[in-house]
């Protein structure tokens, strides 16, 4: 029953992959609202080397755990999640008074979201039960730790330099997108911390999937803006884009690194 049930999600994830890969392509603007023209995420070619990385990243790991190869589901789900997380970029900026503007390959883009749900599955039905212990305080925490609170900093910071624009004001109709990066950056962290003394490594398995929506969300428009248009990008952005960078990898460090844990400080 577990096989199947890791099967099934491996599959669902496989279909995230090619709507995902399908998104790149397609208009992400509905071509009434640009004169006809037609506005892909692959015009950039940034934006599209990512997309491409990350959504061949889970489609390799999801091939080579379908064929029984080798047990890549959460690396598949991670690299989904934050593909998922960076196209949930135009649609939390256009919630919700401008959705009706939204393409076809916006929509598409938010069913990658099916990669971290199908893998994540797989991933813990084929560990119900772990008798890993999740790593506990270490430096690679610390630095993930330092990433969040410059996300929650750079919600209320400039996306565009001397704009006055904030994350928490970008969307047309109110707070749609930086409430939903300060709620992922919220979720992110009280998952960290019931891993840190978790003694199953499946809460940090779970931190480092919903950490990699958030990393791609806050990171999107640093994605978006490179390379030609870095010197626009205001204080908040940077910080996004750091704070992203340092969550994944932090979460990504205790995965793959040996650290001695920080010895708490005595009383």
């Amino acid at each position: 029953m577990e096989l199947g049930k890791r099967k099934i999600g491996e599959l669902v994830a496989a279909v995230g992959v090619v709507l995902g890969l399908s998104a790149l392509w397609i208009g992400y603007v509905d071509t009434k609202f640009t004169g006809g023209v037609t506005i892909k995420y692959a015009d950039d070619g940034t934006i599209m080397a990512v997309g491409i990385i990350a959504l061949g990243l889970a489609a390799c790991c999801l091939v080579a755990s379908l064929l029984g190869a080798a047990d890549l589901d959460l690396v598949a789900a991670t690299a989904g999640a934050a593909a998922f997380g960076f196209f949930l970029f135009i649609p939390a900026t256009a919630a919700f008074r401008n959705l009706d503007q939204l393409g076809t390959g916006a929509w598409l883009g938010i069913c990658a979201g099916l990669i971290p749900l199908g893998a994540g599955v797989a991933h813990f039905a084929a560990r119900k039960q772990s008798d890993a212990k999740a790593p506990g305080v270490n430096p690679a925490t610390a630095v993930a730790a330092i990433g969040l609170l410059l996300i929650v900093i750079g919600i209320w910071s400039e996306v565009v330099d001397k704009s006055g624009l904030d994350y928490w004001k970008a969307s047309p109709s109110g707070h749609a997108l930086g409430l939903l990066m300060l709620l992922l950056a919220i979720a992110s962290a009280l998952l960290i911390a019931a891993a840190v003394n978790s003694r199953s490594s499946l809460l940090a398995d779970l931190a480092l999937i919903v950490s990699g929506i958030t990393a791609g969300l806050v990171m999107a428009e640093g994605i978006h803006d490179a390379f030609g248009s870095f010197g626009t990008m205001g204080s908040g952005a940077w910080m996004e884009l750091f704070g992203g960078l340092a969550l994944l990898l932090g979460l990504i460090g205790t995965r793959v690194l040996k650290f001695p844990a920080l010895k708490k400080a005595s009383s």
